[in-house]
């Protein structure tokens, strides 16, 4: 099991989505390539390579159902054969053998097109990966990029890219099937922001939890989806008054005592631990 979240950070047109050369098949998401190391979603490229046999497969199954005994022959001699699990590769050998029976195939053709092709993957560690790759499709693919993307990213994300405003073939991209799942949460049972209360007697940090009225904790992905809208003054608020700046929270009740208002400091005058992170992040960005 693995868990990649994160910001997104361009939402772009249907139509200029990148493509595969090949196939003209678009590209639904772009993920940023460190966050499988930095999250060791390491089966998430096991998945990947699997999936896209298996989604191969199901193409020729639904398109050409003549073909299925074949292409499930196919699939077990070169993917689930090194998935190291010879109980499942058994089973399989005799679902080719039942696939002659015609009213056996036509049930299965059926529960195909219903349902989609798929197969059962033991761990992930286990998995012979370098002959998967081997027997397998290979996962390298080359990409367009419409030169209509790159103005509208530019335009999008108020940046320049140092290459010319044309159609754009990328070589040998990392290119497969992803299993994906969005999450829906009540809000109101996950939201814990505050501007006063509880401190670690340490850190001056907000303590955690909502039993003991502790803040929200805001990690690098929250962080950076601030900076990605346009939120850096929240942001510094929210590391600076909201945190471990100790006078400048009792500046903030002052303030909103005497007047109902609250005007933030200038930069220099905020001694909060955490400021230069923000400060620093919020350069590199402008530049």
């Amino acid at each position: 099991m693995y868990a990649g979240k994160g910001v997104i950070s361009c939402i772009i047109p249907n139509d200029l989505r990148p493509q595969t050369v090949n196939g003209h098949t678009p590209i639904d998401y772009i993920p940023n390539p460190f966050g499988i190391f930095s999250r060791m979603n390491l089966g998430q490229i096991a998945e990947m390579v699997i999936s896209k046999n298996v989604k191969h497969c199901d193409k020729i199954i639904k398109t050409n159902p003549e073909k299925t005994e074949e292409q499930i022959k196919w699939l077990n001699n070169n993917v689930i054969r090194y998935m190291n699990s010879p109980k499942y590769f058994s089973r399989v050998e005799n679902l080719i053998v039942k696939l002659k029976d015609k009213s056996f195939q036509e049930k299965f053709i059926n529960n195909v097109q219903d349902n989609n092709l798929y197969i059962e993957g033991s761990s992930f560690s286990e998995i012979d990966l370098r002959n998967i790759l081997k027997c397998g499709l290979n996962p390298q693919e080359d990409i367009l990029i419409k030169k209509d993307l790159l103005v509208f990213m530019e335009d999008t994300m108020k940046t320049k890219f140092p290459f010319k405003k044309e159609n754009q073939v990328i070589k040998d991209i990392f290119c497969s099937t992803m299993y994906m799942q969005k999450l829906f949460k009540i809000t109101s049972k996950i939201i814990a922001a505050r501007d006063l209360g509880n401190l670690k007697s340490i850190s001056q940090q907000p303590v955690r939890g909502r039993a003991m009225k502790g803040g929200s904790k805001l990690g690098q992905m929250e962080i950076e989806g601030m900076l990605a809208n346009g939120c850096d003054k929240a942001l510094k608020e929210f590391m600076s008054v909201k945190s471990d700046w100790v006078h400048g929270k009792k500046d903030l009740v002052k303030q909103f005592i005497t007047s109902g208002e609250y005007k933030f400091p200038d930069d220099i005058e905020v001694t909060s631990q955490t400021r230069n992170v923000v400060n620093i992040l919020i350069d590199f960005l402008k530049d």
